[in-house]
């Protein structure tokens, strides 16, 4: 077990809760529902499919104070935004050992192009002036 000062990160806790659509499809909700101190370590880099296409990010190593009732439904999130997806949980000694990943921000086309092309624009006129 880590001592108190280890538990160094205070992350929200999303609840998550299932319910049927219209179609009788599960749909997954997280709300809030609490904050926890946690300890938090990556461990290893990642790719994956995800959202129709290749992502990045890593897995991690996070450890909760005091074991509360988490599930694999709910998400973790720092204050930076990181969502954490929780994938497995251990008991530890008076704590939480949560197996979860994050996912690297998504580029879009077009955060990449404008600059590029902004650069290629300048590089015209002073070829054109100069």
């Amino acid at each position: 077990m880590q001592k108190s000062g280890q538990y160094n990160c205070l992350l929200s806790w999303l609840k998550g809760s299932r319910s049927k659509d219209e179609e009788g499809q599960d749909v997954l909700f997280n709300a809030m529902y609490g904050q926890l101190w946690c300890s938090v370590e990556e461990t290893n880099g990642r790719t994956g499919q995800e959202l129709g296409g290749k992502q990045s990010g890593a897995e991690i190593t996070i450890l909760v104070k005091d074991c509360p009732a988490l599930s694999t439904d709910d998400l973790l999130r720092d204050e930076s935004g990181t969502v954490y997806h929780i994938e497995s949980i251990y008991q530890g000694d008076r704590e939480l050992v949560l197996q979860a990943y994050r996912n690297d921000t998504l580029t879009t086309d077009t955060e990449i192009i404008t600059p590029i092309g902004f650069w290629i624009s300048r590089m015209r006129q002073h070829l054109t002036i100069g």
